[in-house]
């Protein structure tokens, strides 16, 4: 299978950075819990995602923009990766992550174009360990990695 695809409505952008949030493998009792958050998007059938953005910064090169790729890490299963279509004010979050306490000033990024890749592709083209696990949502260190993020950005 093919997973180079074109992005017809995003244009020709440089990623800059690269994000990964984990998913949890099971709902968790009491909130905010990301798998509650995802499957609630999912069922919806919405042909786009949004998602908390990583926690503020003050570089702005280090913000999230329209191009980035976000990752989804279902630990140990598999990752999703989205191109992030447009980020938006904390102002813009969803109702239903009214109990999501702590990520209010994070901002939106509307995900698009997701491509699957399983976990252990993910592993070797990422260049951690085999015992990562992702935890919490994270910029994907180009500096540590620079290869990694390479093939990530020629992948997408």
């Amino acid at each position: 299978m093919d997973m180079l695809r074109p992005l017809p409505d995003m244009g020709n952008i440089d990623v800059q950075n690269i994000y990964m949030s984990p998913i949890r493998k099971v709902v968790r009792k009491s909130p905010p819990c990301s798998r509650t958050d995802w499957d609630k998007q999912i069922e919806d059938g919405r042909e786009r995602l949004f998602w908390d953005g990583p926690k503020p910064c003050k570089k702005l090169s280090d913000r999230p923009h329209a191009g980035d790729i976000m990752i989804f890490c279902f630990n140990g299963e598999k990752v999703i990766l989205y191109r992030i279509k447009s980020v938006s004010d904390p102002s813009e979050r969803l109702d239903c992550w009214s109990e999501n306490v702590g990520h209010e000033d994070r901002p939106v990024v509307e995900l698009v174009h997701p491509i699957e890749m399983e976990w252990d592709t993910f592993i070797g083209i990422s260049g951690y360990e085999e015992s990562f696990w992702c935890q919490g949502t994270q910029r994907f260190n180009k500096v540590k990695n620079q290869c990694g993020f390479e093939r990530f950005c020629t992948y997408y």
